[in-house]
């Protein structure tokens, strides 16, 4: 199986025939985070894509995955896809272009790293649209890494703290349960191993300010793998959904 992965502008490419009649694996990921942040780290103003790839080599990757293996289903995944966006509307137009190239891509993935805040508010509007255009073009939206972050000014308390991140959480599952989402995973479980605490990815804002970073409290379990308010808030949008 082939699959293509874009981590700080470097590249891995393999093919793989060992999962073929794998009766587990159900899905690839054939192509990962190859959308430029913005129009000035791309040469590519209609499809966003990074610098060295073109829209014809992400086609023949899903058609070189197909000729391997057609019964998984095959995906694309991105990040920062939650809205109206340069980004969402460059992945979105090289969706289409793969859908009507004869590309079999099934499913699109948004990791949805998420920062809400008292200060700004999240574009439910903007991605309802981007769900809604997933699903006329036949390509099954699901989300992959998904955590919600709040962002500066912080609330006076953990326990308020905790409660936005679970409303959070149920406004944003409510909206993607409503355009037909049926996969929902997070980008792990327990505050203690979350990407957003480790020092090399953690924002400035929190590296400068220590008593800050308690704050840092994206998951359904916290450091003790104690359940949270957002445990429940997941489990009971799944409830409505179904």
């Amino acid at each position: 199986m082939l699959f293509y992965h874009s981590l700080q502008r470097k590249t891995i490419i393999f093919a793989k025939q060992d999962f073929k009649n794998s009766p587990v694996l159900k899905s690839w990921d054939i192509a990962n985070e190859i959308i430029a942040a913005g129009p000035n780290e791309t040469g590519d103003a209609i499809y966003g894509l990074l610098p060295g790839l073109t829209p014809e080599y992400i086609l023949e990757l899903f058609k070189f995955a197909a000729s391997v293996d057609s019964t998984k289903l095959f995906y694309l995944n991105d990040s920062s896809m939650e809205g109206a966006s340069w980004r969402a509307d460059r992945w979105l137009a090289l969706i289409e272009y793969l859908k009507n190239n004869g590309a079999k891509i099934d499913g699109a993935g948004i990791e949805s790293h998420l920062w809400f805040s008292t200060g700004y508010a999240f574009d439910a509007r903007g991605f309802s649209s981007v769900l809604q255009r997933l699903n006329n073009l036949g390509v099954k939206p699901v989300i992959t890494e998904l955590d919600i972050i709040i962002d500066f000014p912080l609330p006076s308390t953990i326990q308020k703290l905790d409660q936005m991140v679970a409303d959070s959480y149920t406004r944003y599952l409510d909206l993607c349960f409503a355009a037909d989402v049926d996969t929902v995973i997070t980008w792990g479980i327990t505050d203690k191993y979350s990407w957003i605490r480790d020092p090399n990815y953690m924002p400035a804002k929190f590296k400068a300010n220590p008593s800050a970073q308690q704050f840092l409290r994206p998951l359904p379990y916290d450091q003790n793998l104690q359940p949270k308010l957002v445990r429940n808030a997941i489990a009971q949008a799944f409830q409505r959904a179904t």
